[in-house]
């Protein structure tokens, strides 16, 4: 039991976000169009979660969580996104003292979606493929049946100037907003295994 409130609390954080379209048209502004590459401090909202955890079990996130993010955006809304990791090492003690120890986390796949715009700087944005989430436990798989009830759009805000962009995406609790601060990358200069990864539309 204990096992699975860990996995659960890693897949509402990564993989609740990736709910599916249900419109396929919006619009951003026009300074978010463009390729981008960033951080996130998803790793350390991870650890405000875990950290209220039973006594039993401590767990910290591990390096990286959600560190990086590459996301490709157009004037319509349409969006593709690379792999998102969240993961976490945690330690479950029983009552005579004795610990065990393992490593619990979860991987997103990449995929394509879109924003919706909404008042001033309120988006809102949905998967169309992708997004489905592998969990692991010591480095093996863990069967994850996600809640199949349809969730509304994931909102979130952004504020954008010329070649910088943040975006606070607003993740059901216990996770809360997550910030990314993106940079630019110009079309020349994005790396070829990550044009591989655009699909044709």
């Amino acid at each position: 039991m204990r096992v699975w409130l860990v996995v659960m609390l890693l897949f509402s954080t990564a993989a609740n976000a990736q709910n599916m379209c249900t419109v396929f048209s919006g619009s951003v502004p026009p300074c978010m169009v463009g390729t981008w590459i960033g951080q996130s401090d998803m790793a350390e909202r991870l650890d405000s979660v875990l950290a209220a955890l039973p006594e039993d079990v401590r767990a910290r996130a591990r390096e990286g969580s959600g560190g990086s993010l590459f996301i490709r955006i157009e004037s319509d809304g349409w969006f593709v996104t690379s792999t998102l990791s969240a993961g976490a090492d945690v330690t479950f003690f029983s009552d005579t003292g004795a610990s065990e120890e393992m490593e619990i986390s979860l991987r997103t796949t990449g995929g394509t979606g879109y924003f919706t715009a909404g008042v001033g700087d309120a988006l809102a944005f949905c998967s169309d493929t992708g997004g489905f989430g592998i969990a692991t436990m010591n480095g093996e798989p863990i069967p994850v049946v996600p809640d199949a009830t349809p969730m509304p759009d994931v909102p979130m805000r952004q504020t954008c100037a010329g070649d910088a962009m943040q975006m606070f995406v607003d993740l059901p609790p216990p996770m809360g907003t997550v910030t990314y601060d993106l940079a630019r990358v110009p079309e020349a200069d994005i790396p070829p295994e990550l044009r591989e990864m655009l699909p044709e539309r």
